[in-house]
């Protein structure tokens, strides 16, 4: 299990059994999308690859 979290943090990645979980931590604004939030999510998405039970998509 891998998570990965900075202080002050727009989202928190935990990556376990190949399984990427992301959790949006901006509770003050009900987890509404922040140019910040879009590029933590752009950035967190293109670090993953897409793997389906019938190989990569």
């Amino acid at each position: 299990m891998s998570a990965h979290a900075e202080s002050g943090a727009t989202l928190v990645t935990d990556l376990s059994d190949g399984v990427l979980t992301l959790t949006l931590q901006r509770p003050e604004a009900r987890n509404a999308l922040s140019p910040r939030l879009v590029t933590a999510l752009d950035e967190a998405g293109t670090g993953s690859s897409r793997t389906t039970r019938f190989g990569r998509a």
